[in-house]
């Protein structure tokens, strides 16, 4: 959003039982704080693409990316 705020429920939903952990779904681009995790859950900027509109259904986070899951469920269990 404004080039500025990632908005991402579906990240929020999908970690819900990490709720000490991924206890919203907004993200600031100008936030110093949140500069970590967002390149880690998101990666460079430059190869970002929006996924708006392009699944036609619900899909759960971790069955279409099983090793991205993981990958931050463990991030976040060191945090």
């Amino acid at each position: 959003m404004d080039d500025r705020y990632i908005i991402d429920p579906w990240i929020y939903n999908n970690y819900n039982n990490y709720p000490n952990k991924f206890n919203r779904s907004v993200f600031d681009l100008q936030n110093k704080n949140d500069e970590e995790i967002i390149k880690y859950i998101y990666g460079d900027k430059n190869n970002w693409t929006d996924l708006t509109n392009y699944f036609e259904k619900e899909e759960k986070f971790e069955n279409m990316f099983p090793k991205t899951y993981k990958d931050l469920v463990d991030f976040y269990e060191k945090l």
